[in-house]
């Protein structure tokens, strides 16, 4: 009888461990979760868009001309922005580690929501804050094809074309895929610059 009691509390004891090892389990996973390429390269992306947004109403009000040296500062932004996001993920994230595919990956990822808030500040720049704007610019492209001494046949089928792509819609979208392929450009060289592969036996041969 004394042997069956014993063998009972033993069965007890081992079940409780084995329910309170399988209760740290989730908690140890819950407390540490692991954030995603994409879910940190919106938060960066979200700023870049921002700042972008912001840089360009700043020139308009300073009354920056479209051809001044002033613009291109855009592309410091969106170069900064992928940086920033790249090694946010390598360093507070992947444990000082990405890979050129996670790096690259992660300045599209940016590049790609930032255009999103490029394009809708196109589309509402130019509908509501600033409409003369495109004719605006078709009467600099007509002044520039004048200078150029092209005669008014050859002006007239110029200033047809750039109409047809200086529409609001037109104009949103090719801020949109402009912003993302100069973004992926810029990403392809950060990315070399900012990987750093894990190279250590447990990396190599994980367990």
């Amino acid at each position: 009888m004394l042997l069956v009691l014993h063998i009972i509390q033993y069965i007890c004891t081992n079940k409780t461990l084995i329910t309170m090892e399988n209760t740290d389990e989730p908690k140890t996973m819950e407390t540490n979760p692991k954030v995603s390429v994409f879910k940190n390269s919106v938060k960066y992306g979200l700023y870049t868009g921002i700042a972008y947004i912001l840089l360009c109403l700043l020139l308009w009000a300073l009354n920056v001309p479209k051809m001044s040296w002033l613009n291109y500062l855009t592309f410091i932004v969106l170069i900064v922005g992928v940086i920033l996001a790249t090694i946010n993920y390598r360093n507070k994230i992947n444990d000082g580690f990405i890979s050129y595919g996670k790096a690259l990956a992660t300045g599209v990822y940016v590049c790609v929501i930032a255009g999103v808030l490029v394009g809708i500040y196109t589309y509402l720049f130019y509908s509501f804050i600033y409409p003369e704007g495109i004719q605006e610019m078709l009467d600099l492209a007509e002044e520039q094809l004048v200078e150029k001494g092209f005669s008014d046949d050859m002006i007239d089928k110029q200033l047809s074309m750039t109409r047809k792509f200086s529409s609001i819609p037109i104009m949103s979208i090719s801020s949109f895929i402009g912003t993302i392929i100069w973004g992926t450009i810029f990403s392809l060289v950060t990315s070399a610059i900012l990987k750093k592969n894990d190279n250590s036996f447990d990396a190599t041969f994980p367990q």
